[in-house]
């Protein structure tokens, strides 16, 4: 019964504002900020590449070969060429910037499972096949992959783009689909290793060695901005509440001491009192985090969390606040 009192009271808590702030008594605290970074941040595991050669067909198919070969011999030439610059690269829709529709220029791709050495490809044909793998995201192969990378438990393994599309609303955020959101994650690390390729291959080493740096001391901060309370509070919660109702046999027996006892026992309910303002409290940071990283996204303007720059902006806002809703 002692245990539900807080539960309760968040829960009424909750209720009055969850429509600005997902409740924590059917979320975590700081679900939908957390989500959305470990997405933009995890979506470079092996698995999913994994995964999605899997769902077109195994065999031969190799995704991130094909798009390392398309981005760096068709979309940096672009660039090259004075087609596009470097800033709408970076602003623009993913899905936009990154297609060179030329019959000049090509590539090789591998999406046929039977073709181990590849097949050799006009940049507009390998755009029309590589754009068509991205749909594999939606096979449940990929969603299970996808849900294991971004820490999705049971039931949720398998429901990754339906969370992340509850996560980009509750921030926001209506006009970007999970789906683009989870193209642009899922690109933009082959972007960047694409990038480091054409300069090795224009034997451009110094070149190289700075971008390589510079997205490993990203991954550095990533790594060392993520709240261990995030991470540990529900447990701790959990241990804390165990551990004081197991000494209630003990504060019984404590009645009978005396003063010393009655003294005890008023200490264990403060104890038992505390514990229950917990959730309450997790609440009201709940909402303000989730209040002000709307805020602070909004305010960027974004037309959508669908470009490179959209993503990253919109992740470091929320790295910040998931650390502060931690202190």
């Amino acid at each position: 019964v002692i245990s539900n009192v807080g539960y309760t009271v968040t829960d009424l808590f909750t209720t009055g504002f969850s429509i600005i702030a997902p409740s924590i008594t059917s979320t975590e605290f700081a679900e939908s900020l957390k989500l959305l970074n470990d997405t933009r941040r995890n979506l470079d595991k092996s698995g999913i590449y994994v995964a999605m050669n899997d769902a077109m067909g195994g065999g031969s198919v190799d995704i991130r070969k094909s798009w390392d070969n398309y981005i760096r011999e068709c979309t940096l030439t672009k660039i090259d060429l004075g087609l596009v610059s470097v800033e709408s690269m970076m602003t623009g829709k993913v899905t936009e910037v990154l297609p060179f529709m030329s019959s000049l220029y090509g590539t090789r791709i591998y999406l046929n499972p039977g073709e181990i050495d590849g097949e050799e490809y006009t940049c507009s044909e390998g755009w029309f096949y590589l754009s068509a793998s991205l749909d594999s995201i939606s096979d449940m192969r990929v969603q299970q992959a996808i849900s294991a990378a971004i820490g999705l438990n049971r039931p949720d393994i398998g429901q990754a783009t339906s969370r992340i599309q509850d996560s980009i609303q509750a921030l926001g955020q209506a006009s970007t689909s999970a789906n683009e959101y989870l193209k642009a994650s899922i690109l933009e690390p082959l972007y960047n290793d694409a990038v480091v390729g054409k300069y090795k291959d224009m034997l451009d080493f110094g070149s190289a060695v700075m971008v390589n740096q510079a997205i490993q001391q990203r991954n550095t901060q990533w790594a060392t901005e993520q709240s261990m309370f995030v991470t540990v509070a529900r447990p701790m919660m959990a241990f804390f509440e165990g551990f004081v109702y197991s000494l209630t046999p003990i504060m019984a027996m404590l009645m009978v001491m005396g003063s010393f006892g009655i003294g005890l026992l008023v200490k264990y309910f403060l104890t038992v009192l505390w514990i229950q303002l917990w959730m309450p409290v997790l609440a009201v940071v709940n909402l303000y985090i989730h209040v002000i990283s709307t805020n602070k996204i909004a305010q960027l303007n974004l037309p959508g969390l669908d470009s490179f720059y959209a993503i990253n902006t919109a992740g470091e806002i929320l790295q910040n606040w998931i650390a502060t809703g931690g202190m």
